[in-house]
Formats: C-alpha cells, structure tokens, sequence
C-alpha cells in the first residue's frame, strides 16, 4: 500500500489549507493508499468542523502526528523570537521518523530542510523561508547560516515544487524545479446556486492568522475601525480571541461583532475579506469570490510580495502598514465605503471569478503522472 508522508509548516493555517484540499484529491485515488500528515494541533483543530474539508478528516486514509515541527523555521518580526526557532537543525526532531524514511512520497510544504533527510522528497508552497528571514535579517548570523545551508542544499538536490504561477517568488522560480500552477483552491459550485439572503448589513469577514503578529495586527485594525462614524449596519467577524476582548468595549451602533469560525456559511454572505495576505487568505478570496484588503507587517517580504500580486491583478486593495504599525484610517473607510457600492464590488468580483482554480487538480494530476508515486 503506498504510503505519502506529508509535513506542513507550522506558520498559520494557509499552508494546513493547502495540504489539506490537495490530500482531499487525491484521497480517491487507488494509487495512494495512506496519507500521514505531520502538522500543529491548532491547525487540525482550526478547520476540523469546516466542511470543505470534510473529506480530508473523515477519511481513513488519513492519519496525524501532531507538533513535531514546532521549532521549523516560520515568520518572526522581532529577533529575539530567532531564539525560539531551529532553524538548521529542526529536523533532528523527525530525522529518525520510520514513516517518514519509509514513504513512498515525502511531500514538504514549505520546509526545505526535509531534503536533508529525502533529497528525493516533493516541496510545495509559493515562497522560501530563507529568502523571507534573510531579507529580514540579513545580518543575523543564525539567519545567513540559514539562508547559506538552504541554497546549498537546494543547489545539490534541484528538487520540484508545487508553486501558484502568480504567486511565485524569485527563489522558488530560480533554485526549484517549479511546476508553477493555478490558484489552488476550488471554484466552489455552490456560489453559482446561492442566491445571497437579502439584508441591510454590510457583511466583512477577516482572517488574520493564528500567529502573535497576526493578533497584533487585527487589534489595530479593530482600534482603528471602531473610531469610524459610518452611516451604514456592518456585520463584522473576527477571531474568537478578538471577540473575547472587544466586545465588551464596543461602544458602536453600527458595527455588531461576531466570530468568525472560518467555515462555508461564514464565507458566503460576506460582501469583504480583511486580513494578511498569507496563502490562506488569499485562496480563500479566491475560492469565494470575495474582494481582498490587505492588512499586513512591512516588513514581511511575502506578504508585500502577495499584496502587490492582489493589487496587480485588481482583485483586492493594498493597505498594509506603517513601520510603527499605524493603519491608515482614512483610507480604510475609503475602501470600505468602495466595496459598500454594489456595482464597484461585483466587478472585482467578476475578476476573481474569471480566476482559473484547477491548481489542486493539476498538482494531483502531475503527483500522479510523474512517476514519483511507484
């Protein structure tokens, strides 16, 4: 029976999404036979009631390892959290792994350092840690150590990635064998079946991430939101953690909160996605046809990289931040009062929509076609 060992990066749920709707695919396939996913709990635990993906946790084909891969390398912004990161050395905690040694298919999404253990192992992701970290902190000798022992690593193996064409870094395009893809996510039929419920709220979803910064992050959102006298109802949801410290202090009449639970319902009624622009986020607009504001740190090399991306395509607003973490409210409510008008909103949604979003098929497809599975 074949059997694919599947490591996700702990950063965030984008990478988790993405592993998550490919296995879905491939579940029905004779050729795979077992799947172990090595992930966080939080993220198993973040969409285990989303049913997009009940097909992914209902299957018997598919089996967990929790938290083995907490100390890989993710996003930090301050360079004291470098401390509590292994950079080169993480995957001593998985090296002696049987199943891992043993599969058929080793699949990475985003970390590179398996190659150290399978040269022979499948990467999947759009970006590369060592680019983002060292344009961070490319001073930090832990980082250029990093970033040195990747390329190296990369240079000797070449290995095929599984990258979205448009989100692509330069990394990934120069020092992979890229199989660069659509979006990949689907293009979910129901929309086209939904006649949306008529309401007087205007509907914003947000998804900042399960990350210290992306709390970080929200909180100035939601400080910034609430000083804003708007003349319209606004439904907005946001993360339980928020939820729990915000609501009390709520003083608007015309904002009501609510928690976002990241599920099918969610997504459907809502009119805006505001968040950072991680590859969660990013396939969830596109999955749902839902026009993007990008709120996010500047100093994160793949966040400024996917928001130009969104800006290019004119299928969402760029805001970012200042260095010091100041959002920009005036243009915030311009945004909002934009999306509030129908006919703007329904044209980039028809942009989104002309999206193609067969990525997951086409990387089953090339998985399966590629001779990697044997």
């Amino acid at each position: 029976m074949t059997k694919i060992a599947i490591l996700v990066c702990p950063n965030g749920l984008g990478h988790y999404k993405r592993v998550a709707s490919l296995v879905s695919c491939l579940i029905d396939y004779s050729e795979c036979g077992e799947f172990v996913i090595y992930c966080a709990q939080i993220q198993f635990d973040a969409l285990k009631d989303d049913q997009v993906f009940k097909k992914f946790y209902q299957s018997k084909k598919v089996k967990f390892v929790f938290n083995l891969l907490n100390l890989a390398p993710q996003w930090v912004l301050d360079e004291k959290e470098l401390e509590n990161l292994n950079l080169n050395d993480w995957i001593n905690s998985i090296k002696n792994e049987e199943t891992i040694l043993k599969a058929d298919l080793v699949l990475s999404d985003n970390l590179v350092g398996i190659l150290k253990v399978r040269p022979d192992a499948l990467l999947m992701g759009s970006f590369l840690w060592s680019e983002v970290l060292f344009k961070r902190f490319p001073n930090h000798l832990k980082v250029k150590e990093f970033f040195k022992k990747e390329n190296e690593l990369l240079l000797k193996t070449h290995p095929p990635m599984l990258a979205v064409k448009s989100l692509a870094t330069e990394g990934v395009l120069t020092k992979t064998k890229a199989v660069l893809l659509p979006w990949m996510c689907d293009d979910l039929k129901i929309l086209k079946n939904v006649q949306k419920k008529e309401k007087n709220k205007f509907t914003i979803v947000t998804s900042f991430g399960k990350t210290q910064i992306g709390k970080k992050i929200e909180e100035e959102f939601l400080e910034k939101i609430f000083k804003i006298n708007f003349n319209f109802d606004i439904d907005l949801k946001i993360s339980n953690e928020a939820y729990k410290k915000f609501f009390p202090l709520s003083k608007s009449k015309t904002i009501d909160l609510s928690i976002m639970h990241y599920r099918l319902e969610d997504f459907l009624n809502a009119e805006l996605l505001i968040g950072r622009p991680g590859a969660g986020l990013i396939h969830d607009g596109v999955r749902y046809h839902l026009p993007f504001l990008c709120i996010y740190e500047p100093q994160n090399f793949e966040m400024k990289h996917n928001a130009q991306v969104i800006h290019d395509f004119q299928i969402g607003f760029d805001l970012g931040l200042s260095l010091d973490f100041q959002l920009n409210q005036e243009k915030l409510l311009k945004i909002i009062f934009e999306m509030k008008d129908s006919q703007k909103r329904a044209k980039i949604e028809a942009r989104i929509a002309g999206q193609k979003k067969n990525g997951i098929e086409r990387a089953c497809d090339w998985i399966l076609k590629s001779r990697i599975l044997k």
